[in-house]
């Protein structure tokens, strides 16, 4: 069973064998779906050197991808530019995250620092929370959603796991916040 405690100035995570799997898998998937299909082949190296885009981006098709890179205007063409210039930037700091709480992953305990660390966890755990959340519909009164399911019904552990990150991801942040 999972643990999240203060120790002085860091964070120390303790996840069983079954949450660090499930965990890995969760992240992997989202993780693949932050790696576009295609790369552009912008011929511009500074563009390319700072993750900027030179072709047009277009808004992804999937709720999912939609949800974890959102339009930032109500206006199509701005929202295309913003996601020309931002789109890289933020795909590459998402996967980071992702990758960092992979490689931390690997051990039963974790120490995180109260600054990148737990960051890092944080942004990792709300993007899957995110995934999960869109594909399950999950809306505020989501507990009433799952009690009417029957138990044997195939999305029950990802309701779990969607609650099990909550909890997680809220008890990182009153751990790092308590002083």
């Amino acid at each position: 069973m999972s643990s999240v405690k203060r120790r002085a100035q860091r964070v120390v995570v303790r996840l069983d064998a079954h949450e660090r799997s499930v965990l890995a898998g969760l992240l992997g998937a989202v993780r693949s779906l932050l790696t576009p299909d295609d790369t552009p082949g912008d011929s511009d190296p500074l563009a390319a050197l700072v993750g900027m885009s030179q072709s047009p981006v277009e808004m992804p098709d999937d709720p999912v991808l939609l949800r974890l890179l959102p339009d930032a205007y109500g206006d199509p063409e701005q929202s295309a530019e913003f996601r020309r210039l931002t789109d890289s930037e933020l795909r590459v700091g998402k996967t980071a995250a992702i990758d960092r709480v992979l490689d931390d992953i690997s051990a039963e305990r974790i120490e995180l620092d109260l600054e990148e660390g737990v960051g890092m966890w944080l942004q990792a755990l709300n993007d899957v929370r995110l995934v999960l959340g869109t594909r399950l519909d999950v809306t505020e009164d989501w507990g009433e959603t799952v009690a009417a399911l029957p138990s044997d019904d195939p999305r029950m552990p990802l309701y779990a796991f969607y609650d099990w990150l909550s909890i997680l991801q809220e008890t990182l942040v009153v751990c790092a916040t308590d002083d």
